[in-house]
């Protein structure tokens, strides 16, 4: 992956992911493919995208230009239903963060007519110089205990940047019950400047976890991620991003 180190260093170091604890593990699985928990506690900028200060000396990592940058980020809009989309200012807000970056997780997507999703990709396009598409999931909580906390997962992704592969699909929690609401996984392709495909794709898992069995959740997502990788053994990159309420 030698001639696209520049991509993957922006994915890396500008996502925001949450994770518990506060740290940065990389969880090996199998001799190839990496499962990686990243926890940022602020917003990270370009021009200060890492600082090491190693042997006492400063060491920063190469500066990219915005347009060799890829971002992805995770965002809980917090019970997002019809009245917060009734709220044109809030709108406006909402839609300026995500335009920050080129891939947005969002969570906790209430609404049972499933217009708000569609509604939300709408005034992100309408404030966009660019193409924006979604990725939704399914209503999570099948399981007959959880089905009192069904919400959606959305993929808001710039298409110039990205395109899926697929339509992404919940992680089948119907054996173990782990999750009140089930992981929503999906794989994309990073393109390039032209639009055309760089070759290297990526998956993402994103998950709300249930306030009061965050802990046991967060540890289930190591299974879910595994059984991810089982089903896609050519997957070498998989990032897991969400509101672990942690």
């Amino acid at each position: 992956m030698g001639r696209y180190d520049g991509y993957l260093q922006g994915l890396s170091l500008a996502a925001i992911l949450i994770l518990a604890p506060l740290a940065l593990q990389t969880l090996l699985v199998g001799d190839e493919a990496q499962i990686v928990y990243v926890a940022v506690p602020v917003e990270v900028e370009n021009e200060s995208l890492s600082t090491n200060t190693s042997g006492g000396e400063e060491a920063r990592a190469p500066e990219l230009n915005r347009s060799e940058v890829a971002r992805i980020a995770t965002f809980n809009i917090k019970v997002f239903g019809e009245t917060k989309m009734g709220k044109p200012e809030v709108i406006s807000v909402l839609v300026e963060t995500v335009l920050r970056y080129d891939l947005v997780a969002v969570q906790e997507i209430k609404d049972i007519d499933q217009t708000v999703p569609y509604d939300f990709l709408d005034a992100i396009n309408n404030q966009s110089n660019n193409t924006w598409a979604m990725l939704l999931s399914p209503r999570s909580g099948l399981q007959e205990d959880d089905r009192t906390s069904q919400e959606q997962y959305a993929f808001y992704y710039n298409t110039s940047v990205f395109e899926p592969i697929g339509n992404g699909s919940l992680y089948n929690d119907s054996v173990d019950d782990h999750f009140q609401r089930e992981p929503f996984q999906a794989r994309f392709t990073l393109l390039n400047a032209t639009g055309a495909s760089t070759e290297f794709d990526l998956s993402l898992i994103t998950v709300h976890t249930k306030p009061a069995a965050a802990m046991a959740e967060i540890n289930a997502m190591n299974q879910a991620a595994t059984a991810y990788l089982a089903d896609h053994p050519d997957e070498e990159d998989l990032v897991l991003l969400g509101d672990f309420n942690a």
